[in-house]
């Protein structure tokens, strides 16, 4: 890649991830599906999942965070904020190309849901990391693996 493609590449690559919050936000599953392969894989385990400090077990199975296929992340990741107003923010982004065709990405996130009954809470904010490898696929840059990880999470009952 020359420096002009690179500087293209890390542009399509945050637009990518530029809709992916959108469509996460706005729920909109086919949008949201389009900005991973077919063959992506997610692993959402730690940020699901809360681990008392007494014990060290966590609120739920882990294996429940982990799930593969365009179509089945955006209905998990859609499924899990469904009784949720979302606002999420990604910034930062440190963008590694590994060829020509694919990338590792880090971005700092912030994720805010709100709900409207209050059950099981009535507000969320997170700070954490994505972790994501992009592939492009038909001249297009698509996130083949995400990897979300909380650093902080603050509920509001």
């Amino acid at each position: 890649m020359n420096d002009v493609e690179r500087l293209l590449a890390r542009e399509e690559i945050k637009e990518t991830k530029a809709r992916y919050c959108l469509g996460l936000d706005m729920k909109d599953h086919a949008g949201l599906a389009g900005v991973f392969t077919e063959d992506a894989s997610l692993d959402s385990t730690e940020a699901l999942s809360v681990r008392d400090s007494a014990t060290g077990e966590f609120d739920r199975p882990l294996s429940e965070g982990k799930v593969d296929g365009a179509a089945a992340i955006a209905k998990f990741i859609l499924d899990s904020v469904a009784d949720f107003r979302t606002c999420h923010q990604v910034h930062s982004p440190i963008i590694d190309f590994n060829s020509e065709d694919e990338a590792s990405v880090l971005w700092a996130m912030e994720d805010n849901l709100y709900s409207a009954s209050g059950v099981p809470f009535r507000s969320l904010h997170g700070l954490g990391h994505y972790r994501e490898t992009y592939r492009k696929v038909g001249g297009r840059w698509r996130i083949y693996k995400l990897r979300l990880t909380r650093l902080n999470v603050q509920l509001v009952e």
